[in-house]
């Protein structure tokens, strides 16, 4: 979404040129709450959850206001 002004250059874009390459994670055991002020702050949609460090699973913001978290 972040790069959809590069026009056509998109679609022979690299992974590499347009991926975060240290994407914002959070741990398994963190609260939901907690988990929705980083991505506020953080200006960002979703988050990957960790579990020692590996990824588990996405965390996405529209997830957790259905959930009632906000």
């Amino acid at each position: 979404r972040r790069h959809l002004d590069m026009g056509p250059g998109l679609m022979t874009a690299s992974v590499e040129e347009v991926m975060t390459n240290i994407p914002k994670t959070i741990d398994r055991d963190v609260l939901a709450g907690e988990a929705l002020e980083i991505l506020n702050s953080s200006k960002i949609t979703a988050l990957i959850v960790t579990d020692a460090g590996k990824p588990v699973g996405i965390v996405h913001l529209h997830d957790l206001l259905r959930a009632g978290v906000a």
